[in-house]
């Protein structure tokens, strides 16, 4: 569980610094940072979506393990 947690605050701490590149390119007075951005937003997009899958697994599996009322509605959420 923690591997997963670390895995995911580096995909999203990732993503932030690309973003933060492409703004310090444009800052830097850099005619164009199609590249830079379309970089940033590419990886942001997948690792969102990485993320959440991930984050709705871990609360499946904490459920499953667990006779809590989220279980049901996270069950079904991921079916």
């Amino acid at each position: 569980m923690q591997s997963k947690l670390g895995e995911m605050a580096l995909g999203v701490d990732s993503s932030a610094l690309m973003i933060y590149r492409a703004a310090w390119t444009k800052d830097c007075a850099a005619e164009r940072v199609t590249r830079e951005a379309a970089m940033a937003k590419y990886h942001a997009t997948e690792t969102a979506q990485q993320v959440i899958d991930a984050a709705v697994s871990c609360m499946a599996a904490k459920a499953s393990r667990k006779a809590t009322s989220s279980k049901r509605y996270t069950v079904t959420f991921v079916r």
